[in-house]
Parts: C-alpha cells; sequence; structure tokens
C-alpha cells in the first residue's frame, strides 16, 4: 500500500511544485501572495530532498536541498524589510531558521560562520528555542565553557517555551537535549559533579534514562 509520505511527495511534484513554481515567477500575482508561495516552494524543495539519498553522487539531494537555501534566504529579506508588504519578523525569523538548518546539514559553513549568524538572528527573535539549541551545539565544539553557558540558556528558552508557546513550534525534546550538551559541556571542564546534575535534570524533563548512563 502507498504510504502518507509517499502520497504526500506524490502531491508536491505533481501539483505543489509546479503550481507554486508558476506563482513565484508570476508578475500578475500580487506581491505578497508571491511572497507566501516563495516559502512553501522552499519547503517543497526541502521535502523533496528528505526523499533523497545524501551520499548518492551526483544525485538530486544537494540541488534541492541548495534551492530550499536560496528560497528560504529570498523569503527571510522580503518578510524582515519593514517596507515590504509581506513584513512579517516572526516568518523571517522561521525562514531564516530553515536556512540555517539546511546549511547546517549540507556543512555550508564553518562552527564560527554559525555562531556568528545564529547569534545575530536571536537578536532578532531571543524566545525560538531551536536557535538557542543551535547555537549551543555548534559553541560546544569550539568552547565548552561558552557551550555550558549556552546550553543551560537553551534549556531554560525551550522550558519557557513549552509553558508559553511561541509561534514557531518548539521540538518537545530541545529542553533535554540542551542539558544533556551542558552536562558534555561539564565533563570537558572536568566538573564531573555538575555534569550528574545536568543529567538528572535531562532525565526529568523528558530524557531518555538510557542516554544519561555515562552521567549517573
Amino acid at each position: 500500500s502507498v504510504s502518507d509520505h509517499e502520497r504526500r511527495l506524490k502531491r508536491i511534484r505533481e501539483y505543489d511544485f509546479p503550481v507554486l513554481s508558476k506563482m513565484v515567477g508570476d508578475d500578475s500575482k500580487n506581491f505578497e501572495s508571491r511572497a507566501h508561495a516563495m516559502f512553501f516552494l522552499a519547503d517543497a524543495y526541502s521535502m523533496l530532498a528528505s526523499d533523497c539519498k545524501k551520499d548518492e553522487r551526483g544525485g538530486p539531494w544537494i540541488t534541492y536541498q541548495m534551492n530550499a537555501m536560496a528560497l528560504y534566504w529570498r523569503y527571510g529579506q522580503i518578510a524582515e524589510a519593514s517596507d515590504s508588504p509581506a513584513h512579517d519578523l516572526k516568518k523571517a525569523v522561521l525562514a531564516y531558521l530553515r536556512y540555517l538548518n539546511i546549511a547546517e546539514t549540507v556543512g555550508f559553513y564553518t562552527h564560527d560562520e554559525l555562531i556568528w549568524r545564529i547569534t545575530a538572528l536571536i537578536e532578532s527573535d531571543p524566545t525560538v528555542p531551536e536557535l538557542h539549541y543551535m547555537l549551543a551545539v555548534h559553541a560546544a565544539q569550539v568552547d565548552a565553557k561558552k557551550g555550558f553557558f549556552l546550553a543551560e540558556r537553551a534549556s531554560k528558552v525551550a522550558a519557557e517555551a513549552r509553558l508559553n508557546p511561541t509561534f514557531i513550534p518548539t521540538d518537545s525534546q530541545i529542553e533535554w537535549k540542551a542539558l544533556r550538551i551542558a552536562a558534555e559541556c561539564a565533563r570537558a571542564n572536568r566538573s564531573e559533579k555538575s555534569a550528574k546534575e545536568l543529567a538528572k535534570r535531562a532525565i526529568a524533563a523528558g530524557g531518555p534514562p538510557e542516554a544519561f548512563e555515562g552521567f549517573v
């Protein structure tokens, strides 16, 4: 039988992709409609990429990913502009977040480059847990002390978002995953007591105990 995933991909290829592509390039459509079509077309490219083999030489995975990146960036620029008919700072942040998600997957930037870009985006909207978590992940690769601080902050932002949902749906695992990064950084900083305490907090926040066997 055909799975829901396969049906969705079929719809994207046969309907969403051609319709959205045409709308983005149709000058007769109003600017806001074209901008929204641009965002959803980026989603379509990203979905198609998810069905491709990343390591297939000459495969379409990287093409889909780069097209999605370009469209998310374009939409972000449009939605960010205060004089734009499609101005919406929250949606601009979401578009830039998805751009960075792909850049991270593709290996487009170094850790330091991602840290700089994520930090700038957090300044635009400090309430998005995914951004704080991504920042902690990459900071931990550069400086364990900085990673520890940022991972702790990411867990707090995620806890706050759980109690007061933001515009962007939050992954419920971010809080405990951030605490795991903090625990790993604490261990790298030779603070086993702190690492153990953080692991316990992570488990209390929903983390699977087996993920922390080396800490507690």
